[in-house]
């Protein structure tokens, strides 16, 4: 069967790298109009450039700390004035920092929260306003861990961010389910990026299938979860995490 995403319009936050960074290069592939974004300038125009050296259309490339919800509006309208419609929005941005929870300060600790599970929140809710003026409505994805299932010492503020976020994503998927806007997400293993999280102990006998996630072994989800495919599916968060169980790291 062949799943046709052509021309779809994804917005794709932190995929100046990683995760990120793979999701927006297959969908590009697929031919979907690709919605790229981070922090760094230099780094979302070196995934611009791998795009478009595929023979892809060139992605829209927006710089922006999403923290703020103003940056958050001027990344959702851009999209909104440059294809006129917003199919699919996948929260991908993250990050933290390891330290035991008596040691993180209050600024340590807004900031996970922030970059984590409020960047979501506004990405989400400025996407609303568009997808629930459309006809087909929407679709939300966000990009969760295991972290939210499982303890992850000296990560406290991530574990709590990636929590929440799971429910939020429960949340919105009843509350916008009027509009058609479908709320999903992925809650990824153990996957080796250059800015890896989720590392555990570094004994592949905790996973199932003995070895770690790359960034591709997610796409298989996240392409069910932007066809037409899911068009049932709502406020579910699959694991991908080659059957991980147990604790995160040992205390």
């Amino acid at each position: 069967m062949f799943i046709d995403i052509k021309d779809k319009v994804i917005i794709i936050t932190g995929s100046s790298g990683g995760i990120g960074k793979e999701l927006a290069i297959k969908f590009a592939e697929l031919g979907a109009k690709v919605v790229i974004n981070g922090r760094k300038e230099e780094k979302i125009q070196e995934v611009y450039n791998i795009i478009k050296s595929r023979g892809c259309e060139p992605p829209l490339a927006i710089q922006a700390n999403l923290r703020k919800y103003e940056n958050v509006e001027n990344l959702i309208n851009k999209t909104y004035e440059q294809y006129g419609k917003i199919d699919v929005l996948i929260n991908n941005a993250g990050g933290s920092f390891s330290a035991p929870a008596e040691e993180i300060s209050a600024n340590g600790w807004n900031a996970v929260i922030e970059t984590n599970l409020s960047s979501v929140f506004y990405c989400s809710k400025a996407a609303f306003n568009i997808m629930r003026n459309q006809q087909h409505g929407g679709k939300i994805i966000n990009i969760s861990s295991v972290a939210a299932f499982l303890p992850d010492v000296h990560y406290s503020p991530y574990s709590a961010a990636k929590g929440g976020l799971n429910l939020l994503t429960e949340t919105l998927a009843v509350e916008w389910a009027k509009y058609n806007i479908l709320v999903n997400g992925i809650a990824p293993g153990f996957i080796d990026t250059k800015a890896s999280i989720n590392q555990g102990s570094g004994d592949t006998n905790e996973i199932a299938l003995r070895r770690r996630g790359k960034p591709e072994d997610l796409f298989g989800a996240a392409l069910l979860l932007v066809s037409d495919l899911s068009n049932y599916i709502t406020g579910e968060t699959i694991r991908v995490d080659g059957g991980l169980r147990g604790a995160l790291r040992n205390v």
